[in-house]
């Protein structure tokens, strides 16, 4: 999914939330085949402060 869709999704759920943590720090998890610096950039500039990624894609006999 692209950053422009997630932040309208973020946004959307932000809004229906009465009160969080000032300290959030968004982050989600990301397949390693779909990481490009320009994803990365996207993220980070919609403020995804961390991303998780799953080891096991890293290995094709898993």
């Amino acid at each position: 999914m692209r950053p422009f869709v997630l932040i309208m999704r973020f946004d959307t759920l932000t809004k229906s939330i009465v009160s969080f943590d000032p300290n959030l720090e968004p982050s989600m998890e990301i397949s390693p085949e779909h990481i490009t610096k320009d994803y990365i950039r996207e993220l980070s500039l919609i403020g995804v402060k961390r991303l998780s990624l799953g080891v096991q894609s890293l290995n094709l006999d898993l």
